[in-house]
């Protein structure tokens, strides 16, 4: 169950290169089209991603029961001064013409 590890000496570390340099096989080159894949791959998902979301901010609105959530979570909720409220921006809500 135990074995004893042998005391690394200089001689022994040199026999364990020895032995790694021999028992590794040599790698065949690598494709140099993969890297320009994978960012191409990268770059289409980020954008897409971004497309996708301002597609949603633009042209869907929130179910009421987000915003009953968002009303009872938020600070405005909690009583304090009425008279401060802010209006939200002229756009939310509205729908852009698609051109």
């Amino acid at each position: 169950m135990f074995f004893r590890v042998p005391r690394l000496t200089p001689g022994y570390i040199r026999l364990l290169q020895t032995q790694a340099y021999h028992n590794v096989a040599v790698a065949p080159p690598a494709e140099k089209s993969m890297p320009g894949i994978a960012m191409l791959l990268g770059a289409v998902g980020i954008g897409l991603c971004g497309y996708s979301s301002r597609q949603l901010a633009l042209y869907h609105r929130p179910s009421s029961r987000v915003l009953q959530w968002v009303g009872t979570h938020t600070d405005a909720s909690m009583g304090g001064t009425s008279g401060n409220r802010i209006p939200p921006p002229s756009f939310v809500g509205q729908k852009v013409p698609v051109k």
